[in-house]
């Protein structure tokens, strides 16, 4: 029932949304490793999910302990209440939200991903249209010009030293490739 998968399960997201982890380290560690657009949307995406399983877990436990009874809980819902709790997800979404707001007004997004974007804005368009939300609306057109405008970035990856480093490496083996076996 409160089984953790997919992107929840992985090691950097748990460090990352663990309650020991604190705002500030949670900012710092966001900017270093969640750099790109739609990794942040993929990060908020699992975080929304493993918030809506944490809520559930926490009402299991209010009605618990309203009720009387001490009931056990599955080793993964006790595992989900041990390490999350609902308030800080709540924060972190909060975060994340604000964040990816302001990446798209800024034209933080490259290029390939530009398109993916301004299909996802257009059908929350549609979907604030049909159900006549005037303010959600004007927000989605705000963005969605900026979107349009905007060129895109030029994103270099987080370990292009290491890149650089292990192409220097695999150029020298294939030198020492290319050499008589008997040198």
């Amino acid at each position: 029932m409160a089984e953790v998968s997919g992107i929840a399960a992985d090691e950097n997201f748990q460090q990352l949304v663990v309650k020991s982890t604190g705002i500030e380290e949670f900012n710092k560690l966001l900017a270093e490793c969640v750099g790109g657009y739609m990794q942040r949307k993929r990060f908020t995406d699992g975080l929304k999910d493993l918030l809506a399983k944490v809520e559930e877990i926490e009402n299991k436990i209010s009605v618990m302990k309203a009720v009387g009874k001490a009931k056990k809980m599955e080793d993964a819902e006790q595992f989900l209440a041990d390490n999350y709790t609902g308030a800080d997800l709540k924060e972190k979404v909060a975060i994340l939200n604000t964040s990816l707001q302001a990446m798209l007004e800024g034209g933080q997004f490259t290029a390939e991903e530009k398109p993916i974007i301004l299909d996802n804005l257009k059908t929350r368009r549609d979907t604030a249209k049909a159900a006549e939300k005037a303010k959600l609306l004007e927000k989605l057109e705000r963005t969605l010009t900026a979107v349009i405008k905007a060129e895109g970035i030029d994103r270099e990856p987080a370990c292009l030293a290491q890149l650089a480093k292990l192409n220097t490496n695999l150029q020298y083996i294939e030198i020492l490739a290319k050499r008589d076996s008997k040198n």
